[in-house]
């Protein structure tokens, strides 16, 4: 294989680019390349500051994978240095080896949703906790990028009333009277209503984990999620994730290939559909989405186990591509290659009709 003349390619083929303008705004980073082109229309990030995101997805689907990509991506953007990065693992599940996966400026960068008097980590347990972890850093009036992972795992503090109060009752051996009001929903109707202006006009972002639940009214097996229609109205962005296929080395799963599907978009209006890859180990593969990205989009050819690129007529494996890209550093190259292509393909999707008004 001549790496001379691949590398003088893509080179070619990125001078023949053409690239939109940079969007002025901040964008944040969702985690995954193909995930920012789209929520965003550009590589650059997902959402724009100011607003309140529902990440939704199955078990092992990557959500909190991808959550934690796009903060340690924050973490290497000097745009966020003054934003306060917080993770509240409100599962108590995260056993990711943040550290190793994503290095010691993002482990040491991400901050717990509040810690007590000792230090130790406290995660919300309920749906006022979160509201009081959220209303405190809002106090400060600094701008703040909070991930609640996951909106199932808490409940409120009637649901733990209740739950002491069954306890009490199996201890005595008592009957349990009385019915029980789920109020999360409309808590979590009032506290967006209350936090949503704050976090626009600090420049701030919420972003809401939410678990898949199987609609039992639907015949047709859909999802749904907890949180009421309060979380969909207040979203700017509401992002479905599911599990295409494991991915695997032998008989061994090192990690799941996944789909997603934008439900709801009020920074673009557009509802697309991307897939992405993520190993255990490494994270989202976004060099590997991008390649898969072009060949399926016919930028680059695919013959049998070769990727043909057509300029110098060279064929290489897939593997041996993404080891070049590495190596040579050209992972930039390669993201603005995806974007042209995504911005041809949308703008052949547009209807060129003389304007209404």
């Amino acid at each position: 294989m001549d790496m001379k003349k691949l590398k003088e390619q893509m080179i070619r083929r990125n001078k023949r680019s053409f690239i939109k303008k940079e969007d002025s705004r901040l964008l944040v980073p969702s985690g995954s390349i193909m995930l920012n082109l789209a929520c965003s229309d550009t590589i650059n990030g997902a959402y724009v500051v100011g607003k309140v995101v529902n990440l939704i997805g199955d078990s092992s689907s990557g959500k909190t994978l991808l959550a934690l990509s796009g903060l340690a991506e924050m973490v290497k953007n000097s745009k966020f240095d003054e934003y306060r990065l917080i993770y509240d693992d409100a599962e108590n599940a995260c056993e990711f080896g943040i550290e190793k996966l994503f290095g010691k400026k993002v482990f040491d960068r991400v901050e717990p949703a509040y810690k007590d008097s000792n230090n130790n980590w406290c995660p919300s347990d309920t749906i006022e906790a979160f509201y009081a972890n959220v209303q405190e850093i809002l106090n400060s009036k600094k701008p703040f990028i909070y991930v609640l992972d996951s909106l199932d795992s808490i409940g409120s503090f009637e649901e733990k009333e209740r739950a002491e109060e069954i306890l009490d009752a199996i201890r005595k051996d008592k009957g349990i009277s009385g019915s029980y009001r789920m109020q999360k929903a409309r808590l979590l109707s009032e506290i967006l209503r209350n936090i949503v202006k704050s976090i626009k006009d600090t420049k701030s972002l919420v972003l809401i984990v939410s678990q898949t639940r199987d609609d039992i009214g639907s015949r047709f097996g859909a999802k749904t999620r907890s949180g009421g229609r309060a979380l969909k109205f207040y979203s700017s962005h509401e992002i479905w994730l599911s599990v295409k296929d494991d991915l695997k080395k032998g008989d061994y799963i090192i990690g799941r290939e996944g789909k997603v599907k934008i439900a709801k978009n009020k920074l673009t209006g557009k509802l697309r559909r991307v897939g992405f890859k993520l190993y255990y180990d490494y994270g989202v593969d976004d060099i590997g989405d991008s390649i898969d990205y072009l060949i399926t989009n016919d930028y680059w050819q695919l013959k049998k186990r070769t990727i043909l690129v057509e300029d110098f007529k060279v064929e290489l494996t897939r593997d041996v591509l993404i080891e070049y890209i590495e190596k040579e550093n050209k992972e930039k190259e390669l993201f603005n290659l995806v974007q042209n292509k995504w911005n041809e393909i949308e703008e052949g999707l547009k209807l060129n009709r003389k304007s209404k008004f």
